[in-house]
């Protein structure tokens, strides 16, 4: 989200900070086969994870450098100084923590749906929202998971993608546009085998 331009606005602070509330966010991560549900809340007095046991961890951490191009995090866990390079490289995050190295991807909710998204060549919406940006026009030649459109719902941003190897036929909205739940986005001829 974007910040305010008043630095002394609340607006400005891009640390969770809800109005008369705790900021939660839930994220599920995948490390190999497994999925790890997670619960990351803010408040006034810090950020508390919450695992999928039920435990639920303080924490504290600064990030220094950048994790597009490689950075180190040093938090505080559960009172326990922890220190880890890290490095975001295209949907995976890598971590490489007392010799080893991890890698965990955030599983996003929207893309199981993307089999279930595709009908006679239409691509619809998975549910309500608005288009924040086009990324591609009609005519052009895609590839299975290239990204069209983007559609903010549930103050999210979603990638609508190419389910296949294609045409981009017509797309039926522009930025700004209101769209429903199943409302056809796009329409492309998928490329024959």
């Amino acid at each position: 989200a974007a910040a305010s331009g008043d630095p002394w606005s609340p607006w400005h602070l891009v640390n969770g900070w809800r109005l008369n509330d705790t900021g939660r966010h839930s994220l599920d991560l995948a490390s190999g086969d497994e999925t790890h549900a997670l619960t990351v809340s803010y408040d006034g007095a810090g950020i508390t994870v919450g695992l999928p046991s039920g435990e639920s961890l303080a924490a504290d951490g600064a990030l220094e450098g950048t994790p597009l191009n490689g950075g180190r995090l040093t938090a505080v866990i559960a009172g326990r100084k922890l220190s880890a390079g890290v490095a975001f490289v295209d949907d995976a995050i890598h971590v490489w923590m007392d010799g080893r190295h991890h890698v965990l991807t955030v599983v996003d909710p929207l893309a199981a749906l993307a089999g279930f998204e595709v009908e006679d060549d239409r691509l619809t919406a998975p549910m309500s929202g608005k288009i924040i940006a086009v990324l591609a026009e009609p005519g052009a030649e895609i590839e299975a998971g290239m990204p069209i459109l983007i559609l903010e719902a549930m103050k999210m941003e979603h990638t609508i993608t190419a389910p296949s190897d294609g045409t981009l036929q017509a797309i039926h909205f522009g930025v700004g546009d209101q769209v429903d739940e199943g409302a056809e986005l796009v329409a492309f001829e998928a490329k024959e085998n």
